[in-house]
């Protein structure tokens, strides 16, 4: 694996996760979340912060992607990502009031070209 021969390469760790991500599969997701508890430099990159929150949201562990996204969010405030992981982390729990409220944020920080976008965006969760 390339990343063996470079493992102090947060770079190239991003560029794996992102890839191990982009299929969506619970494999890739594991793999993920195996990579980063193996290491504890991932913590000074949100990008990183984001590739473990994405995982842990596509392994189903909601309540622990809930969580990572609510810390990347203490730490980038206006992170679009952040903020639409935690939508759907709080659709899949349920949690509608909070939803609606996110909603409202995700839409002030990312101002849709009509309501309808944002109505779509929350049908599509």
């Amino acid at each position: 694996m390339l990343y063996q021969s470079g493992p102090h390469n947060m770079g190239l760790l991003l560029y794996l996760c992102r890839e191990l991500l982009a299929g969506k599969t619970k494999e890739g997701a594991q793999e993920v979340v195996d990579l980063l508890d193996r290491r504890k430099e991932w913590l000074e990159f949100l990008d990183l912060w984001e590739c473990r929150a994405y995982a842990l949201y596509l392994l189903n562990q909601t309540n622990e992607a809930e969580s990572a996204f609510r810390e990347l969010l203490t730490a980038s405030p206006e992170s679009l990502f952040a903020r639409l992981g935690l939508i759907k982390s709080l659709a899949a729990r349920g949690s509608f009031n909070e939803l609606k409220q996110e909603l409202e944020r995700y839409a002030s920080l990312n101002p849709p070209e009509d309501l309808g976008a944002v109505l779509a965006l929350a049908r599509g969760l």
